[in-house]
């Protein structure tokens, strides 16, 4: 067991001791090891520099400025294109003008805008919205592709749709059906301040961006960008949401009329054979409206295809929503139908 000291003398040594101990571990925790983990980091940056001034010192050796000028001009573009695809401020007023500025082209409103959970992370941050418009299954549509479309990376997600109860200033046309949709949109802001440390932040959120939704960084088809043969140059991914050929699954099909005429009210009045089976002409009549269609092999009268016309007949096939039933109208009997 240590004695404790008695003497003035040894008391004093060993307060000396005790208050060197506690200068020593100060400086070493306070000042020595984070100026050494600061001075390894700047060895670090020391060192990648050299490395690229040596190779910077090759390429002149060898005569290569307009391909440093390209490359240079090449990069520059890059770095641009990373500034609007995740800028290093928040923008969020901008981002809903632009938003809104978007339904108003469609003639859709803006319902309620609620703001969402702000995700932070190593390279950029997430903000989220919460927003809803009122129109129709078309027009959402389009609005949704052009809002992903927009310069900066939005990503419109967890889409709902209803039947709006209240409609506001956007009546509904005839034959339409307006719908609330209720989304979020997520966006990214890059981390960092200022300078050159900006710029490499804003790089590394891009990049970390386009891992995660594999849609900031694309082939263009044009010229390869430095850093090797055949590098994708960075390019914003453009949606289209086209309607043609597609039906609004929320429209009413009997006010649409998109349902008539029905198979069971069409009676065969006619046929006319060609030995050519393609110009053979059936007149058909919708017992129900009077109108009388004169058909062909592949005309189409709403869910209806005429697939084959025969001396006495005529093959149809039914699209019943996603099958297809295939029927054959008697001209001797308008009200017998068989299954071929």
């Amino acid at each position: 067991m240590i004695a404790r000291p008695t003497s003035p003398r040894d008391q004093s040594l060993l307060l000396v001791s005790v208050v060197a101990i506690a200068l020593l571990c100060a400086y070493w925790y306070g000042l020595h090891r984070p100026t050494a983990a600061s001075m390894a980091e700047r060895t670090l940056r020391v060192r990648t520099l050299t490395e690229g001034n040596a190779r910077a010192t090759a390429v002149l050796a060898r005569g290569a400025l307009d391909s440093l000028d390209r490359q240079q001009a090449a990069l520059a573009a890059e770095l641009r294109t990373l500034r609007v695809l995740i800028p290093s401020g928040r923008e969020v007023p901008a981002l809903l003008d632009q938003i809104l500025a978007v339904a108003r082209r469609h003639d859709l409103e803006l319902g309620d805008v609620a703001p969402g959970e702000t995700v932070p992370g190593s390279a950029f941050d997430t903000y989220g919205f919460r927003l809803s418009l009122r129109g129709t299954h078309h027009e959402i549509g389009e609005v949704l592709a052009e809002i992903a479309s927009l310069e900066r990376i939005i990503v419109p997600a967890n889409l709902t749709l209803a039947l709006a109860t209240t409609t506001g200033r956007r009546a509904a046309r005839a034959g339409e059906q307006v719908l609330e949709a209720s989304f979020d949109v997520r966006t990214f802001v890059g981390r960092g301040g200022a300078g050159s440390e900006s710029d490499d932040d804003g790089a590394r959120a891009a990049d970390a961006v386009g891992d995660s939704l594999g849609a900031a960084v694309v082939d263009s088809g044009g010229p390869a960008a430095p850093g090797g043969e055949g590098r994708p140059l960075l390019q914003r991914e453009a949606f289209v949401y086209d309607r043609v050929g597609r039906r609004d699954p929320f429209a009413s099909l009997l006010a649409s009329g998109a349902i008539r005429p029905l198979l069971a009210d069409l009676r065969v009045s006619g046929i006319l054979v060609d030995p050519v089976s393609a110009n053979s002409v059936a007149m058909v009549k919708d017992t129900v409206t009077g109108q009388l269609y004169r058909v062909k092999e592949g005309s189409v009268l709403g869910r209806i295809r005429v697939t084959a016309i025969r001396a006495r007949e005529v093959a149809v096939t039914v699209d019943e929503f996603g099958t297809a039933r295939r029927q054959v109208l008697m001209l001797d009997d308008p009200r017998r139908e068989k299954t071929p």
